[in-house]
């Protein structure tokens, strides 16, 4: 322990502790408001007085502390990369508003702020995360949020309406549960998939506009998307081996592309679908006869579709709709008139 530790222990300083293995350049950054200033000491290292040290370490563990007059000056913590192990508690960061903690395979556990600053950047990807992550002291969550490949358990939302941009919550194969209801800024790109054992997926009511909607290969049984009434763009929901049931919002938002195959769902409320739609996708949904027909004949009624259709693979073979009451061959020529390229048994 260096002479600056023992004086910040000695004296009860408030500080940010953790620890690096970091083998190389360990070079953290903290941008600030006004002319503050932090003062950085490393183990074995001489203390260094600056928002951008770089110290060079050895690979071994080496705590590190973080000291500054007013720690509610730190608008930006970026860690990302640096091999941070174990626990780091960001507690004092009540007025940080970007967080850049991705890329640290040994970082086990994050203890969040509290405060409603409206969060521009949450990145914790690709670390070592486990347990749960509590972000509820976080009232202005939103902007670009990212927390993907984690062995979390778990994850606390708060209740926020600051608008995201991006939000990804990815191959969180221990997951089984999401709950965002209290997220009403939810918007942008959003994405779930790779959540093998997630079987409840909660959404907020949220109007903010959503370009891509990404959910597959998860445990859901169903899917209600209604609340999220600017949703468009790019959808795509597949496989996901026991998705029975997807709703959609009744919204004004067009959409360019619905992926929606390799699920296990049935006859689709086509009529609340606007706009021109380039690609619709739904083959592999083990359709019967009856619902390959009811689902183009209601494609074919309510969807100005504009490049193609897939509606094979498993799915039962279209009809004349004599015995399923859906014309599905007349829909599936209709279709090709309009200059849709259609892929059906």
């Amino acid at each position: 322990m260096n002479n600056a530790q023992l004086l910040m222990m000695e004296n009860d300083i408030p500080m940010i502790e953790f620890v690096t293995n970091k083998n190389g350049a360990f070079e953290p950054i903290i941008q600030t408001s006004g002319s503050s200033v932090g003062i950085w000491a490393v183990i074995g290292e001489a203390t260094q007085i600056t928002n951008t040290p770089s110290f060079s370490l050895d690979g071994t563990d080496r705590n590190v502390s973080l000291i500054i007059a007013n720690f509610s000056k730190i608008t930006s913590f970026e860690v990302e990369s640096q091999n941070i192990k174990g626990s780091l508690d960001l507690s004092l960061l009540t007025k940080c508003t970007t967080f850049l903690l991705h890329s640290n395979s040994l970082l086990t556990s994050i203890t969040n702020p509290t405060h409603s600053e409206n969060i521009l950047t949450y990145l914790a990807y690709t670390c070592g995360l486990t347990g749960t992550l509590d972000l509820s002291g976080l009232t202005g969550l939103g902007g670009i949020f990212e927390i993907s490949i984690n062995p979390l358990t778990a994850v606390t939302f708060p209740t926020s309406s600051n608008t995201f941009t991006s939000f990804r919550a990815r191959t969180l194969t221990s997951i089984t549960t999401l709950d965002l209801s209290g997220l009403t800024g939810l918007g942008g790109i959003i994405s779930f998939y790779g959540n093998t054992n997630m079987a409840s997926l909660t959404l907020p009511t949220s109007s903010i506009t959503i370009t891509q909607f990404l959910c597959y290969s998860t445990a859901l049984t169903s899917l209600n998307l209604s609340t999220l009434t600017g949703l468009g763009g790019a959808l795509r929901i597949y496989s996901n081996s026991s998705l029975t049931a997807l709703v959609f919002p009744t919204n004004s938002t067009a959409y360019s592309i619905m992926y929606l195959y390799s699920n296990a769902l049935g006859v689709l409320n086509w009529s609340v679908i606007n706009g021109t739609v380039t690609d619709i996708i739904i083959n592999d949904n083990a359709f019967t006869s009856a619902e390959s027909d009811e689902n183009i004949v209601s494609i074919d009624t309510n969807i100005n579709l504009s490049t193609s259709l897939n509606i094979g693979g498993t799915n039962g073979s279209l009809t004349d709709g004599s015995v399923t009451g859906f014309d599905g061959l007349a829909a599936k020529a209709q279709l090709i008139i309009e200059g849709v390229a259609v892929t059906a048994n």
